[in-house]
């Protein structure tokens, strides 16, 4: 028996991507009011959108315009009033808020913003009356992860889709859908941040997106919907608008003096994620999700990912460099770790939400956790990671049989220097001749 792995290829962090500098908007007179906003509201965001934390406002409809304003971001202040604070309040568009009569800050033709208590509490000293001028700004929206899909309906005859936890701009004024990634068919909004499509069938097909921001800018993410797409599942890609122009993809720096033919090629440009302390003495004790044996050494510090990372086992083996970010925790520098494992809600330690579905989650190993952040409580911290080359393992790659049968035949591959992870992998038996094609399972093919 002879097995071939001919399809060695880099899963790489990447989408096309075209990044911008905001562009300055100019500030606006408003009042700013006291009101419950609910997640979600008339933009239709899912509810893990916005993140935990996050101040979320309605807008007047001058602001609003049917939607357009959904998922931007702003900077609010109090202005001209004794009830001022010298403090600023930053606040995701969620909802439309709508004036109640002719001295509402929501009335149609002026700029208002129903604030959530919490946020009203930064800029005012008082809750009553509940109404403060305020000057608020349009700014670049930070978000972890990249940009998230979530289909509401979907046949030969029409399509709809929510797109939320936009970065940069933050709102769309465009999007496009593609069953090919070559030619792209217009949507319409239909309300909110939910986009539609008639007369287009997207069945059997995986979709791509061309996004427009409300800038102008564009951003086209290829698969981020595959072709056994579920409604109300929530899709993410690993793309996102960035928040200033660069020439070169992001990179983070190990601080020390390194060799240069010792610096591991990078793979891929950074993303934002969230980490969680995983458990003590790493991820891998039996193999993890990945399902290695005896791999890989101790000495390699291991890392679990969300499954809209882990891609049912697609990253298994692939290596990243990992740096905390946006936080006094932080320790300056990088960790670098192997994927062995998938993370879920009930196999992090902490902040169980961090791993759930259709987020961007690193678990890292405590010892990994230590080298980057100063505190193992609360356990949760956002990072930046990008893929990089695996360290040149000391033997080849390795083979371990797991059924064999005259139907049947799996194969764990492991210990992939370089890229680390495997898009494909070919078997032939005997003393060669036909090749095929085997699916993940650990590799399995059926029927040889």
């Amino acid at each position: 028996m002879k097995i071939g792995i001919i399809h060695a290829l880099s899963l790489l962090l990447t989408s096309p991507v075209i990044v911008f500098v905001h562009g300055a908007i100019p500030t606006r007179d408003g009042l700013g009011t006291l009101s419950g906003v609910e997640k979600g509201g008339s933009c239709g965001f899912a509810n893990n959108f916005p993140a935990p934390g996050v101040f979320t406002a309605g807008v007047s409809a001058a602001i609003y315009g049917n939607g357009a304003a959904c998922g931007a971001c702003f900077v609010a202040t109090c202005a001209n009033s004794p009830q001022c604070t010298a403090n600023r309040v930053f606040f995701t568009v969620t909802n439309q808020c709508l004036g109640e009569n002719s001295t509402s800050p929501c009335v149609t033709g002026r700029s208002g913003v129903a604030l959530q208590p919490q946020a009203f509490d930064v800029i005012a000293t008082s809750r009553a009356p509940g109404i403060v001028p305020v000057k608020f700004t349009q700014v670049p929206c930070r978000t972890a992860g990249g940009v998230q899909f979530v289909v509401q309906s979907g046949n030969q005859y029409y399509f709809a889709v929510l797109i939320q936890n936009v970065g940069g701009p933050g709102s769309l004024q465009a999007v496009a859908v593609s069953t090919n990634g070559r030619t792209f068919q217009l949507m319409t909004r239909s309300y909110g941040a939910v986009w539609q499509v008639s007369n287009f069938d997207i069945r059997r097909a995986s979709l791509h997106f061309r996004l427009t921001g409300n800038d102008g800018q564009q951003l086209t993410i290829l698969n981020a919907l595959p072709a056994n797409w579920v409604a109300k599942r929530i899709y993410s890609s690993l793309t996102n608008f960035a928040l200033v122009r660069r020439t070169t993809p992001e990179r983070i720096l190990v601080a020390a003096k390194i060799p240069a033919r010792r610096v591991p090629a990078v793979l891929g440009p950074s993303h934002f994620a969230m980490a969680t302390l995983g458990q003590a003495g790493g991820q891998n004790k039996a193999g993890g999700a990945c399902g290695f044996a005896n791999y890989p050494s101790v000495a390699t510090l291991q890392a679990g990912l969300s499954e809209t990372l882990y891609r049912n086992g697609a990253f298994c083996g692939s290596c990243l460099r990992v740096a905390c970010v946006n936080s006094p925790q932080c320790i300056p520098g990088t960790v670098t770790v192997q994927v062995t494992n998938l993370c879920t809600a009930s196999n992090a330690s902490a902040a169980m939400s961090v791993c759930v579905d259709g987020n961007p989650a690193v678990n890292l190993q405590p010892e990994a956790w230590d080298k980057i952040v100063k505190s193992r409580s609360p356990g949760v911290a956002s990072v930046l990671f990008q893929q990089i080359s695996c360290a040149s393992p000391a033997q080849g790659v390795q083979f371990q049989v797991r059924d064999a049968n005259p139907t049947y035949f799996s194969v764990l591959v492991q210990n992939v220097g370089g890229i680390g992870a495997l898009t494909g992998v070919e078997v032939a038996f005997g003393g060669g001749g036909k090749w095929t094609a085997m699916a993940r399972s650990l590799w399995r093919c059926v029927g040889r």
